[in-house]
């Protein structure tokens, strides 16, 4: 081994704790890197075995001829065809294409839709129809065509800007470390400059240490940063997000934890990189020093700093010692400021985007949220009521709260109106539980009530005349289930339409709130399902083919059994739209991102807690013959650890505030951003508004933390130099 070499070693192994610091920091960094890299290439991995389990096809073109299908198969951009018999007796041709070929999709479709016989855009108009599918995510993954390439390079380069700067405020981290390093060896560097050392052997010996710390720290941390990233991996696949989007038969064969060499090689070289640049630019920092000045560790000219400071203001004079030393050491001042500025930043900042991430997906479902499954009740034509004992069925089976009315529209002079017959369970929702007139008694008195959006009702208003449209059909049952099924649409005669006068009597005047202005504008009329049952079904015609009904899941764990209830009895209820699944995908999704999250933010408090521990720690062991000589001129030992909690406040409340700027910069500039490509909504703008305060309380609180954090570190060593006599103290030599 080399001179530079044997000196690295032997300062590695004399300094164990400062080494063992270095070596922490090197090796969490790297474990935050490589954790992200391989979470990014399992995630890939997931994603493409997922869309290749439900949709195993690049292409799928519905009703294919024989003839067509030998068009596809021999086309030289397909790598293989498969021919599949379709449940109505026609073929679908599933494709899979070659890698290369294909450069823009787009006009590939366009030649391979006149290739089939059909005009070059027909085949987007069977897309629309849902008579040809592409499978872009599994096309995406597999690098088909340029787009894809496109797709994948614009993912990877969002990831790798993320990771670029964590990784930028752990070149902080491990410049630190290498900074502390060279600032106790600046009086030996000096010494072996005065005795022929090059400048050049100086760098050497800083690059060559780095080098060692890398080849322990770095193995080290990406053999933990796969371990919590398979950890990771376990614990958001513990939140059911596979089981929300999966079947639990496909499960096994898609969710697969994935190890990319090259992601590895990725963390490793840039962890490697970083650690180098770290120590090569100390070892350039103190070459620029004279031997003289190395030696004496003071340079020539004084530095002067500020006579007066916030420390100064709030502990006196011992405040004012803090401040001045803490600002004659600049460069020590300077990183630790930086490095302390990006972990709260960042623990700051991630914990309030997946905040934000899941405020937004909640709420944009909550707006168009009116029922966790919506269902339609399939009944007979002729018969109006046919769908009673199906929701009876629903109201009784145990699983959930049905949200059911019958709904007819009309005019009440020049305004639109509504009549609604709502059944128990929604009447009551609709008045919050608190409705002016019960159920029963609505019933009973076979009066209506009168909703009023934000105006102040009429109360003397007791009747009105409400012309409802009404359908009714005369033909024979063939034609009107033909009608039914149209859906209203009045061809071939098969109905007439009816207007009639129907007065109604109000029982009461309900005032509600409303966010939407012009539903002032609009008139609704409640009255009770029972009174629409007991024989107002008879003013409304004969066509009823189908009824709605929202049901409210009563809570998680009966969800499934709900769905088995309503699967059970699909001949007569069919579902619409099942939100209470949709949402359930979302909170997985939130969990599972929030998990994650969880994971980053920790690796990022640990290595700011280990940076900390080294940069306060070393700082006051450094200081330890200059704080004995200051006892032995009467600072006393509460005087000492007063002037050490000074020096970690302000440390804290300028990295705070220099926190705060960099957060307002990055909300600042995603502003801009979205405004310069025309995204930034109102909604949007809301949102980030939300985000600026949560992220400054968010930095408070972690400022708290932090605060402490370099309070223990300080008053640790500080402690334990107490120990010691204050002549030994003083005879020290670094």
């Amino acid at each position: 081994m080399r001179f530079e070499g044997l000196l690295a070693v032997r300062y590695i192994k004399e300094q164990k704790r400062h080494s063992l610091l270095t070596i922490c920091s090197i090796a969490l960094a790297l474990t935050l890197m490589t954790m992200i890299f391989v979470c990014y290439g399992t995630l890939q991995k997931c994603m493409g075995n997922a869309s290749y389990a439900l949709d195993p096809y690049h292409m799928k073109i519905m009703d294919v001829t024989e003839e067509q299908f030998s068009i596809l198969e021999n086309d030289s951009a397909v790598k293989s065809a498969k021919l599949v018999k379709a449940f109505d007796g026609y073929y679908n041709a599933e494709l899979f294409f070659k890698k290369g070929i294909i450069e823009d999709f787009e006009i590939y479709k366009s030649q391979l839709s006149e290739k089939l016989g059909w005009d070059s855009m027909a085949i987007n108009d069977r897309m629309m129809n849902g008579d040809v599918i592409v499978n872009r995510t599994l096309m995406n993954n597999e690098l088909i065509d340029d787009e894809a390439h496109y797709q994948q390079l614009e993912t990877f380069c969002i990831l790798f800007f993320y990771v670029i700067i964590i990784a930028i405020a752990l070149r902080m981290i491990i410049d630190t470390a290498f900074e502390i390093s060279s600032k106790e060896r600046e009086r030996q560097f000096g010494v072996l400059q005065s005795i022929g050392a090059s400048p050049k052997q100086i760098v050497k010996i800083i690059t060559s240490e780095g080098f060692i710390l890398s080849f322990i720290g770095i193995p080290i941390g990406i053999i933990c940063g796969i371990c919590v990233a398979y950890i990771a991996f376990k614990t958001v696949l513990s939140t059911g997000i596979a089981e929300a989007y999966l079947s639990a038969d496909k499960i096994t064969d898609v969710i697969k934890f994935y190890v990319s060499p090259l992601m590895i090689a990725v963390s490793a070289v840039t962890g490697l990189v970083w650690v180098l640049l770290s120590a090569y630019g100390t070892g350039m920092r103190i070459i620029k020093m004279s031997p003289v000045e190395a030696i004496i560790s003071r340079k020539n000219n004084i530095v002067k700093v500020k006579k007066h400071s916030l420390t100064g203001l709030l502990f006196g004079w011992t405040g004012k010692l803090a401040s001045r030393n803490a600002r004659r050491q600049r460069k020590r001042f300077i990183i630790t400021i930086i490095s302390l500025s990006f972990s709260i930043t960042l623990y700051a900042g991630i914990g309030c985007a997946v905040a934000t991430v899941k405020s937004v997906l909640e709420d944009s479902f909550s707006e168009v949220l009116v029922a966790d499954i919506e269902t339609e009740l399939l009944t007979d034509c002729t018969d109006p009521l046919s769908y009673k004992p199906v929701l009876e069925g629903l109201e009784n089976c145990g699983y959930l709260d049905v949200i059911a009315s019958r709904d007819f529209l009309g005019k009440e002079g020049d305004k639109s109106a509504s009549v609604s017959y709502l059944n128990r369970y929604f009447y009551n929702e609709q008045f919050e539980g608190n409705p002016p007139v019960s159920y029963d008694d609505l019933t009973k008195s076979g009066e209506y009530i009168r909703v009023v959006y934000n105006a102040k009702a009429d109360k003397s208003k007791k009747t009105a005349d409400l012309t409802v449209k009404t359908f009714d059909v005369d033909t024979s049952k063939e034609g009107y289930e033909e009608y039914a099924y149209s859906y209203l649409d009045l061809k071939n005669n098969y109905s007439v339409e009816l207007s009639k006068d129907v007065k109604l009597n109000i029982a009461d005047t309900a005032e509600l709130e409303n966010e939407y202005e012009n539903v002032s504008k609009f008139n609704y009329y409640i009255g009770t399902l029972d009174m629409y049952e007991n024989g107002l079904y008879k003013e409304y015609g004969n066509l009823n083919p189908t009824m709605s009904a929202g049901c409210m899941v009563k809570s998680d764990e009966m969800y499934s059994k709900a769905i088995e209830y309503i699967e059970s009895n699909e001949e007569n209820i069919h579902i619409e739209y099942d939100t209470f699944n949709e949402m359930r995908k979302i909170r997985r999704a939130i969990a599972a991102i929030q998990t994650g999250a969880g994971f980053i933010t920790f690796l990022i408090s640990l290595i700011a807690i280990v940076n900390m521990v080294n940069i306060i720690s070393t700082g006051i062991i450094n200081r330890k013959s200059e704080t004995a000589s200051m006892q032995c001129v009467g600072m006393s030992e509460g005087q000492l650890y007063r002037m050490t909690l000074a020096e970690c406040l302000e440390y804290v409340i300028i990295s705070t505030i220099m926190a705060l700027v960099m957060c307002a910069a990055v909300i600042s500039g995603t502003m801009v951003l979205l405004d310069t490509v025309e995204l930034m909504t109102n909604d949007v703008k809301d949102y980030i508004i939300q985000l600026s305060k949560d992220t400054a309380i968010r930095v408070l609180q972690v400022s708290i933390v932090a605060f402490l954090v370099t309070v223990i570190s300080a008053f640790i060593p500080l402690r334990r130099m107490q120990k010691d006599s204050l002549v030994e103290r003083i005879k020290s030599v670094d």
